[in-house]
């Protein structure tokens, strides 16, 4: 999903989608995605056996050193001792 993709659906510009997007959140829309993204993540690791890289293709990151970087940011561990806490 992705901001373009959001704004078309809302009929919007996607600068006036951002704006209107943050006022009523309190978050931008590619925080509110990537939140998504890593709770998507933390259901996975916890649920499947599937490897780290699959987690984070399926999670909606192409990269899994990207994925690892932020997924590290938002939950102060890395995912595999993410998955070892279950």
């Amino acid at each position: 999903m992705t901001i373009a993709h959001l704004a078309d659906l809302a009929h919007m510009s996607e600068a006036a989608f951002c704006r209107f997007f943050k006022k009523m959140t309190g978050k931008t829309a590619l925080q509110y995605i990537n939140d998504l993204r890593i709770g998507k993540a933390c259901q996975l690791l916890l649920a499947e056996g599937m490897p780290v890289s699959e987690v984070a293709f399926q999670s909606g990151y192409p990269s899994l050193t990207h994925f690892n970087r932020s997924f590290k940011a938002r939950k102060g561990v890395a995912p595999t001792e993410y998955r070892k806490r279950g």
